[in-house]
């Protein structure tokens, strides 16, 4: 007896030093997650099992937390009711409304030899974190960028906007000039085809806005102050409603694929998850590019950065285990299968992108440098508390400037000053 139990005991004791489980003991983690589609199931059931493999001392319970705000609810509920998820998933517009209830993960990135800072880019990073508190590890970005019908640019004998922007020429002044060489008007005037789709639903006019070096706010995370009304973002925005008026661009509103996809417009804006629907949709070839480069001093190619993060619950019990789960989800090893899987962007380079159609033209490097930006070309959207609500009042300022309702500087004023209002009763 006295010798079983001391081998036991030393099994118990090598067990720990070498990270495995004790005596056949595990730990269960929780994972919350949004979608329930077959889709996300599949990718994160092919996940844990490859976690638990590499892990056999944790177990990953996956629960499905619905979507949108019955999400956001169902979390705080269980953490109300003193049984947090140990771990969960953060959209990118909710970081600020839930880092209160997450877990600094800094002390355990610290610690972590296997976690590496080196490979992230700089826009992925600032995701990763509010107010220098690491709220939670990211596998992909998602951005805004721009898709162009390939065969239309070939059949026009017109240069790419890949190809532009590779060569530093990508910018307001060849976006207009494209946009109007492929226009197509039949012989009673009508609009056959549309040069591009700025000003509506997809396209974003902050990006313009960002890419003539204006930003939206003194601070997207706590802004105290709109800044609509600077030079540069009135020059960004009367740039859009001008090929609204123009008749080069498709009319506002308009949020749809199909126009894209069916030929009408040559160029259209909208996150990268249009790689893999184009894919199966457009009879034609296509290729993306960043937001074109504006004229003033501070003008830069521009994307946006769209992405959600893997959190631990502040009063999560087995915070070690749920940091190797997050590590994981957002290390090199996952990172294979976000990338085969999509149709975020991968962080992490050298590893092979699955999801990339035949009939997108563009090869990974290309990608890569879509969510590289130099001179802060991603720009990090408004995430502070109250965002919806600022937005709201944004899009229905916006409106009637795309529609030519009003002029530029007079709607954009408008904007900045009740956005102001708002911030002024609302600290954000």
């Amino acid at each position: 007896m006295r010798r079983g139990y001391k081998a036991a005991l030393l099994a118990g004791l090598a067990a720990m030093v070498l990270g495995l489980p004790a005596f056949g003991q595990k730990t269960t983690i929780t994972f919350i997650h949004w979608g329930g589609n077959e889709s996300y199931i599949q990718r994160y059931e092919r996940l844990i099992a490859e976690f638990e493999r590499l892990n056999p001392d944790i177990d990953v319970e996956r629960v499905p937390g619905g979507n949108g705000a019955d999400y956001i609810e169902g979390v705080l509920t269980r953490m109300a009711g003193g049984v947090p998820p140990d771990t969960f998933m953060i959209d990118l517009q909710d970081i600020a409304f839930l880092a209160a209830v997450t877990l600094d993960l800094s002390p355990y990135a610290e610690k972590d030899p296997a976690w590496d800072w080196s490979e992230i880019p700089a826009a992925a990073r600032e995701i990763m974190f509010y107010d220098g508190k690491f709220v939670g590890t990211l596998d992909s970005i998602s951005p805004n960028i721009w898709f162009y019908n390939a065969d239309m640019f070939n059949q026009a004998g017109l240069e790419t906007p890949t190809s532009l922007w590779q060569r530093g020429a990508w910018t307001w002044a060849d976006f207009l000039d494209v946009s109007r060489k492929l226009t197509r008007v039949d012989g009673n005037g009508a609009v056959q085809v549309y040069g591009n789709a700025a000003g509506t639903g997809q396209a974003l006019n902050r990006l313009f806005m960002w890419s003539n070096g204006a930003a939206e706010y003194d601070d997207p995370r706590r802004p105290t102050r709109s800044l609509y009304d600077a030079p540069e973002a009135i020059e960004a925005v009367r740039f859009v409603q001008q090929m609204q008026l123009d008749g080069i661009s498709l009319p506002y509103p308009s949020s749809t694929n199909n126009p894209f996809r069916n030929g009408q417009v040559a160029m259209m804006a909208r996150w990268s998850s249009g790689i893999p629907t184009f894919g199966l949709q457009a009879p034609f070839d296509f290729g993306t590019a960043p937001y074109p480069k504006g004229p003033a001093p501070g003008g830069r190619y521009a994307s946006d950065v769209g992405a959600s993060v893997f959190a631990v619950a502040k009063d999560s019990p087995n915070a070690e285990a749920a940091w190797r789960w997050v590590a994981f989800l957002g290390g090199p090893e996952a990172a294979k299968v976000f990338a085969e899987e999509g149709p975020g962007i991968p962080i992490r380079r050298g590893v092979e992108i699955g999801f990339l159609p035949k009939n997108l033209i563009d090869g990974i490097d290309i990608l890569f440098q879509l969510v590289s930006l130099p001179n802060d070309g991603n720009q990090l959207r408004l995430v502070s508390k109250n965002a919806a609500d600022i937005n709201r009042i944004v899009d229905e300022g916006m409106a009637p400037i795309m529609r030519g309702q009003v002029p530029a500087e007079t709607g954009m004023v408008e904007i900045a000053r009740l956005v102001n209002a708002y911030l002024q009763q609302n600290p954000q």
